[in-house]
């Protein structure tokens, strides 16, 4: 029984007998922070060019005149938080960054195939198509609590034939980004651990360090880094069961799409985002809406995701060929 509820994947015995080396649980953490850095960085490289120039653009008088650095720095700091939706979109495409450097590590420092990262050819498309739509049965499982227990309403249609272009081009930025943190957090991070530790240390802590991204957002608070935790727990819980992290990609990029772009809410914090629906708070009740950092800091995301949690614990692992058999390398005669 304890097998069925938590397997090892075979991907994950591939990555070990793969790995080049096998550090502590500590160390790897700190590789893992090293990575994550690097990520981030590469991620800026991206996005910043295009910011520097919407930024100037819109205060390039202000910028070259003006002499209180502290209004100045108050004024970038507002608009930071009202980025255009085109931006938005453009921020979303920038996580291209983190997953070259995901890939990178594991690959170029590890050692491992891209198959130990979840990233099986095989039923790869239905693996993805599935978890589309069940990623938009969640969300809308979540937002449809908020709605009943009155913590928020859909105010109507604000999507226009001119924004259809840039609502798809934001799905497919949700593509590349719900990618990224799967790929950085379960196919490298959960699955380094998994070479070594149990299975549920691997789960427990890559889900930690997940909520301790998002640490920075807007409105993050005990509840939201909780529901952060909780998630991340699904996202491993179910690449484990599906011996995939297509399911996973795809549940996260269609989750973040249905909650910013279907219903207009804020996203972990982040807002300004493409929507076809406008919707918003009927009461300042933050257990219903989770203020500021949006329905996913609500119990109403806690309810799903211990249901969803617990559903996918007792769902039956899909069968896999055995782990492929890789011999270690002899050393050297000398």
């Amino acid at each position: 029984m304890k097998q069925r509820m938590m397997p090892r994947p075979a991907f994950w015995e591939d990555a070990r007998l793969q790995k080049r080396n096998h550090p502590s649980l500590m160390i790897e953490l700190l590789i893992f922070l090293a990575v994550f850095l690097a990520a981030n960085f590469a991620q800026s490289l991206i996005f910043t060019p295009p910011l520097l120039v919407w930024l100037f653009r819109e205060n390039f008088s202000v910028m070259l005149g003006s002499t209180d650095f502290n209004a100045l720095y108050e004024r970038i700091a507002e608009m930071m938080s009202n980025l255009p939706s085109w931006l938005m979109t453009v921020m979303l495409f920038s996580f291209a960054g983190i997953i070259a450097v995901s890939i990178l590590h594991c690959r170029c420092i590890e050692k491992r195939k891209l198959a130990t990262m979840g990233l099986c050819k095989k039923h790869a498309v239905t693996e993805y198509l599935l978890g589309l739509g069940i990623g938009l049965a969640m969300f809308s499982a979540v937002f449809g609590l908020s709605v009943a227990f009155g913590g928020y309403r859909v105010t109507g249609l604000v999507l226009n034939s001119s924004g259809v272009a840039l609502l798809i081009l934001t799905f497919f930025g949700f593509v590349i980004q719900g990618a990224a943190e799967e790929l950085l957090v379960r196919g490298y991070f959960a699955t380094s651990l998994g070479t070594k530790a149990p299975v549920w240390i691997a789960v427990i802590e890559s889900s930690l360090m997940f909520a301790l991204m998002h640490g920075t957002n807007s409105g993050m608070g005990f509840l939201p880094f909780l529901n952060i935790t909780l998630c991340g727990v699904f996202f491993c819980c179910y690449m484990l069961k599906r011996n995939s992290i297509w399911g996973a990609c795809a549940i996260h990029t269609m989750w973040n799409f249905t909650q910013g772009c279907v219903f207009g809410l804020n996203v972990s914090g982040l807002k300004g985002i493409s929507t076809i629906l406008g919707s918003e708070m009927t009461g300042f009740n933050r257990l219903l809406t989770g203020g500021e950092f949006g329905p996913e800091g609500s119990l109403c995301t806690t309810l799903v995701m211990l249901a969803a949690i617990a559903a996918v614990l007792y769902m039956k692992p899909k069968a896999v060929a055995p782990p492929l058999q890789f011999k270690p390398t002899a050393p050297p005669a000398v």
